[in-house]
């Protein structure tokens, strides 16, 4: 069924659609009886009965269904030419009262014996009214097993296909009752006798759905005992109700019109209310719980219930063409209207969770920092929500158009740009996660220094964008929206760099400019200098960064292989200067020459894992790891 929005289903048309069953009724495979249902005009009837064929009539009715006391055999179960000869008995006595109730003054019959007459008759149908009626009671409780809806229901979605016979030899139990259900069916509504016939049939068909809905776990529940149920509980409602829906509506309420329809069909009124009167307390009933579990006021994380309502919301759409055809009388337009107003609640409370996701972020007040300039929870679990969503992306899409309102997926233009265009879904999570990286940058603002607030806000727009890579949430917000964020990560990251390391940058640049000492322009103190400046700037910058963090392993070794490129060939140029210069004067080598082109080197590759790990003691020159770097940490 294509998705145009709950909105269409209000435009119900009253035109009854077609039955479930309409092609069973007139299957040829159910042998015919000559029980012609068009009545002869009353008039005509009159003109062609005489007192003596009346009487007659009523004789011969009366000796056949007198063979048929208490004591005989149920009907059917021995020959059943017999038992249609005193079906066909019936019909004719039937018409004779018809017309000893319409005698007049064009009758041409005697009016003196016309009332002992229908008198007669009358006992006479009523006593095989009661053995009808009896013979109807015992055929639909004695198959049960063949009568259930859901086996019904079966075999009429695989007969549909199949060739039709005409003979009774091929059929199933289940087929022989249904055809003598309606013979008696439409001899006993034939006869005036349908609401005693309509009785029997829905006293029995009745528990029968009861029982079947029964087993399939469904069971009647009350608003207020919704209302109760802790969160545990009600999942295990929920998903037994998913469990089970389908079946009771496309095998067991559909099951049950195709026998209602084959057994009633021969009156439209006596179909409908019978089917109505069955059915309706238990489908409404099973259509109400999505609302009540939509309106429950249950604490449960926004996720998992959002995803509740998304299944139980999925479900009933999927079954909404069965509902609509399976009770399309006009008498049961409620229950449609209960599955039509389940869609719109469960609609407005996963637009509304929506929405105060949203809200929540933008409130969201905590000034708790995050150790080393990692992910922030906010990030984490918001960004799992928004994921998981994916899952339900049409209906999703579907119920953001139905419930929104203008504006509400507003973008700025350049955000608006990135996103592609066409989908409720794709505009609503690209306004979602700006809303929250907007909050990110907020709460970056906490952190004193300036480069761990581009630390932070790198990792944890790299946590958004690989979750969005890694999920169908790419399909939602496209390639132009990635490529986007990924350069400003990159951007956050150089920031970061050069405000964390800019002091360490600017020491190396000192010799740099001076052309390396070349030309022995320099002297031991300029040297001393150039150390004296990147011991400090180094130590400082390692101290303060060596609980911060980079948990993406990938963004991890591009910072710091962006760092070693920076700072290790330039420190192993100073490094070999100051051997050169400063290797007579042994003295100075332990004070001034303090760190290895190999220990830079090792010292920044352990960076960013949120922990002290010093690298591997090195002796060179007689250097060993500054001990106030491990003693500060």
């Amino acid at each position: 069924m294509a998705r145009k929005g709950i909105s269409r289903l209000f435009s119900i048309s009253k035109k009854p659609r077609s039955s479930p069953s309409s092609s069973y009724s007139s299957s040829p495979s159910s042998p015919s009886l000559s029980l012609p249902s068009p009545r002869t005009p009353l008039r005509s009837l009159s003109r062609t009965l005489s007192d003596s064929m009346i009487h007659e009539t009523i004789e011969d009715a009366q000796s056949a269904i007198a063979k048929w006391g208490p004591e005989s055999p149920a009907l059917f179960h021995g020959n059943r030419a017999e038992s249609l000869q005193f079906l066909n008995s019936i019909r004719k006595l039937g018409r004779v009262m018809r017309v000893l109730a319409a005698a007049g003054p064009v009758s041409g019959l005697d009016s003196d014996s016309n009332s002992d007459s229908l008198v007669t008759a009358q006992n006479i149908m009523l006593t095989a009214m009661k053995r009808l009626e009896r013979d109807f009671h015992r055929v639909l409780s004695s198959n049960l097993g063949g009568l259930d809806p859901e086996s019904i229901s079966s075999h009429y979605s695989s007969s549909r296909s199949s060739e039709s016979g005409g003979s009774l030899d091929g059929q199933t139990i289940s087929e022989t009752a249904m055809y003598d259900l309606k013979l008696i069916a439409d001899c006993m509504v034939g006869s005036g006798y349908g609401r005693e016939c309509a009785e029997v049939y829905k006293g029995i068909r009745r528990s029968i759905v009861r029982e079947s809905l029964n087993r399939l776990g469904i069971e009647r529940i009350r608003s207020s005992h919704v209302q109760k149920m802790d969160a545990k509980e009600l999942d295990r409602t929920v998903k037994s109700w998913l469990g089970s829906v389908r079946t009771a509506v496309r095998a067991l309420f559909r099951g049950e019109r195709i026998l209602c329809d084959h057994i009633l069909s021969s009156s439209d009124s006596i179909r409908e209310s019978c089917f109505r009167d069955i059915v309706r307390e238990t489908a409404a009933n099973l259509f109400r719980l999505p609302e009540l579990v939509a309106v429950a006021k249950r604490p449960s994380p926004q996720g998992r219930r959002v995803h509740r309502l998304l299944d139980l919301y999925d479900a009933l759409w999927e079954i909404w063409p069965d509902i609509e055809t399976i009770f399309s009388f006009e008498s049961m337009s409620d229950v449609r209207l209960q599955a039509i107003q389940s869609l719109v609640k469960l609609g407005g409370a996963i637009h509304g969770i929506i929405s105060d996701y949203e809200s929540g972020v933008q409130k969201d007040s905590s000034k708790a920092l995050v150790p080393g300039g990692g992910v922030h929870p906010l990030t984490s679990s918001g960004m799992d929500f928004l994921a998981s969503l994916t899952d339900h992306a049409r209906i999703l899409s579907e119920i953001l158009l139905d419930h929104s309102k203008p504006g509400d997926f507003s973008l700025p233009e350049e955000e608006l740009s990135e996103t592609p265009s066409g989908s409720a879904l794709s505009l609503c999570l690209a306004r979602l996660i700006l809303t929250l990286l907007c909050k990110l940058d907020g709460k970056a603002r906490l952190y004193k220094d300036a480069s761990l607030s581009y630390l932070f806000m790198a990792n944890n727009l790299n946590y958004v964008v690989r979750k969005v890579e890694s999920t169908d949430l790419k399909y939602l917000l496209g390639e132009d929206w990635v490529s986007s964020k990924e350069k400003k990560i990159r951007q956050f990251a150089a920031s970061y760099e050069a405000l964390a390391w800019g002091p360490v940058f600017l020491s190396l640049s000192d010799m740099t400019a001076s052309g390396g000492g070349t030309g022995g322009s320099i002297s031991d103190d300029i040297v001393k200098e150039w150390f004296g400046k990147f011991n400090t700037a180094f130590e400082e910058a390692y101290v303060k960064q060596v609980s911060w963090v980079f948990p993406d392993r990938k963004l991890r070794d591009q910072v710091k292989e962006s760092l070693a490129n920076r700072i290790s060939p330039a420190y192993r140029d100073l490094y070999e200067l100051g051997v050169e210069w400063l290797g007579e004067s042994s003295r100075f080598s332990g004070t001034v020459i303090r760190f290895a082109p190999d220990d830079v080197t090792s010292y920044l590759s352990e960076l960013f894992q949120g922990k002290y790990s010093p690298p591997r003691s090195r002796e060179m020159r007689g250097l060993s790891v500054p001990r106030q770097l491990i003693a500060s940490n």
